[in-house]
C-alpha cells in the first residue's frame, strides 16, 4: 500500500525529532520561548533568558526542517521569529560588549534587537514587508495590540523588515517575481472579488477565525494535559526529581502522536505540510490543485483520499472535512511537542 509510506515518513521523522529533543536537546530554545521572554514586562533580567545563536540555532532549525519534511503541519514562521530573536540578541551581546552600558540599557539593547531580528528574518524568507514585523511583535502581547517595549521596538524592526527583504529578495533569490502570495483568478472558487465584497469576506473570515483561534487554543490545553499530564503535588522534597517523564516516555508518546498524524494524512493528504502554497489551494477551493504547489505527493498515495487533492472542492462538506482534518492534525503537533509555526 503506497498510502502506508506516509504513516512511514511521518512516524520516522517524529521519532527522530522526539529522540533528538529527549536525548540531547531537552530544553531547545522555542518560539513559546521567545513570546513568554518578551511578554514579561517586569523582570529586568528577562533577556539572560535568550541562549546564543551558536549553541541553539542550528539544532532548532535542523528539527523544525525535520518536522516540516515529515510532513507535519506546522510552518517554518515559528523558526524563523525564534532564529532571528537568536540572531538579533546574540549581535547586541557582542555590541554591547564593545561599549560599556548599564544593565538596564543593555536589556533594552537586546530586547530591540529581538525583535529586529525576528521581523527582518520572517520579511526576508517569506515575503512579507509588512504583516513581518507586525507578526513579530504582536505576538508577544497576550492581549490585543503590542506591549510598550515592542512599540518602542517599530522603527528597528522595519528597518530590518526591508534590509531582510533586499538581502533575500535582492541578493539570495533575485530572479523570483515580485507580488503576493495568492491568485484570485476568474477560476477561482471565490472568483474576483470587488471592494465591497473583500471587506465583507475579510470581517466574516476575522470574525470567523476568532471563533476557531479560541477552539484552538481551548483544544491544543485540552490535548496537552492528554499526552503530557501535570504531576500530582507532593510535599515530598525527593518528588520533584521523580515527577520529570522518563525521557523514553517522552519518545514514545511523540512516536504515538507522530503515527496518529500519519493516519489522518493518509485520509486527507491535503493536512500535510503548510504554507503559501497549500493554502493556495484553500484560497480558490482547488481550484489549484495540491499537484501543483510546491508540497505536491504522488497521486498512488492519495489513494484512500476522501477528499481529492487534485479536483475543485464538490460542495461545502468537502472543505470542511479538509478543515476538520487540518484542526486535528496541527493541535496534535502542536500538543506533542513538535517544532514548527501554528496557522
Amino acid at each position: 500500500y503506497p498510502a502506508a509510506y506516509i504513516v512511514l515518513i511521518t512516524t520516522l521523522g517524529g521519532g527522530l525529532v522526539a529522540t533528538l529533543s529527549a536525548l540531547y536537546f531537552p530544553n531547545l530554545f522555542n518560539a513559546h520561548d521567545y513570546v513568554h521572554v518578551l511578554s514579561d514586562s517586569k523582570d529586568e533580567r528577562k533577556m539572560d533568558a535568550f541562549p546564543t545563536a551558536r549553541s541553539t540555532l542550528l539544532p532548532m532549525l535542523f528539527m523544525s526542517c525535520v518536522t516540516s519534511i515529515s510532513g507535519f503541519s506546522l510552518g517554518p514562521e515559528a523558526p524563523m521569529v525564534t532564529a532571528g530573536g537568536l540572531v538579533g540578541v546574540s549581535l547586541a551581546r557582542k555590541y554591547l560588549k564593545s561599549n560599556s552600558k548599564s544593565k538596564k540599557r543593555s536589556a533594552s539593547v537586546e530586547e530591540t534587537l529581538a525583535y529586529a531580528g525576528a521581523a527582518g528574518t520572517l520579511s526576508g524568507f517569506m515575503n512579507v514587508p509588512l504583516a513581518g514585523p507586525i507578526f513579530a511583535m504582536e505576538m508577544t502581547n497576550r492581549g490585543t495590540g503590542v506591549s510598550s517595549m515592542a512599540a518602542k521596538s517599530w522603527n528597528a524592526a522595519m528597518a530590518a523588515c526591508f534590509a531582510g527583504m533586499v538581502f533575500v529578495r535582492g541578493g539570495l533569490v533575485p530572479n523570483m517575481g515580485v507580488g503576493g502570495h495568492f491568485t484570485y483568478g476568474a477560476k477561482a472558487a471565490v472568483g474576483a472579488l470587488t471592494g465591497r465584497e473583500m471587506v465583507l469576506a475579510s470581517l466574516t473570515c476575522g470574525v470567523g477565525g476568532a471563533v476557531v483561534g479560541t477552539m484552538f487554543h481551548k483544544t491544543l490545553h485540552f490535548l496537552k494535559s492528554v499526552i503530557y499530564p501535570s504531576p500530582k503535588t507532593s510535599s515530598s522534597s525527593s518528588s520533584t526529581a521523580n515527577d520529570k517523564p522518563k525521557k523514553s516516555t517522552v519518545i514514545t508518546k511523540k512516536l504515538l502522536v507522530a503515527f496518529a498524524i500519519g493516519l489522518i494524512s493518509i485520509l486527507y493528504p491535503q493536512t500535510m505540510f503548510w504554507g503559501e502554497g497549500t493554502l493556495q489551494c484553500v484560497v480558490d477551493g482547488q481550484c489549484t490543485p495540491l499537484a501543483a504547489t510546491p508540497h505536491a505527493i504522488p497521486a498512488i498515495m492519495t489513494a484512500f483520499a476522501r477528499v481529492d487533492p487534485n479536483l475543485p472542492f464538490a460542495g461545502v462538506a468537502a472543505p470542511l472535512q479538509v478543515g476538520m482534518a487540518k484542526f486535528v492534525a496541527i493541535a496534535l503537533a502542536a500538543a506533542g511537542g513538535f517544532p514548527g509555526g501554528v496557522m
